[in-house]
């Protein structure tokens, strides 16, 4: 799951988490999709182009939200969570890194184009959230 502009209602929340103290505005039903595949015992999967600065904050956010427990992985650095291509090369080297682990990443949720990056994957789907709602990549096998 991406974070902000999908469970968020805005890619903007994280600058406003930063600069005004504010808490990012989740979406409303984010907490039932993310619960759906924990209950299905599926592990959820955090991916965000926030870097590790905000590790601690969104840890307590998604938290605060009783958003399912799972892995969060955060850039290492401001380059890669430029929108574009940088962020879009960090989570698809990611997710590639998780898959050569064995993981096995059943879907994907973003709101850009850069958040759903597993398409053309075997056993694997995206679909955008947010604004975009609705925009799937078909399941590959």
């Amino acid at each position: 799951f991406d974070i902000d502009g999908t469970l968020t209602v805005s890619d903007g929340e994280v600058f406003q988490e930063a600069l005004l103290g504010s808490t990012p505005q989740i979406f409303e039903g984010a907490v039932d999709v993310v619960q759906h595949y924990a209950s299905a015992g599926i592990q959820p999967l955090y991916i965000t182009g926030r870097t590790y600065h905000f590790q601690g904050p969104t840890i307590e956010w998604l938290d605060g939200q009783g958003l399912a427990h799972g892995p969060l992985h955060t850039t290492d650095g401001v380059r890669e969570a430029f929108p574009g291509s940088n962020v879009e090369s960090y989570k698809q080297a990611f997710l590639d890194h998780v898959s050569s682990l064995g993981v096995r990443v059943v879907a994907a949720y973003g709101n850009a184009s850069s958040d759903v990056c597993r398409r053309g994957r075997p056993g694997s789907w995206g679909t955008t959230a947010g604004q975009r709602a609705g925009a799937r990549t078909r399941p590959t096998r």
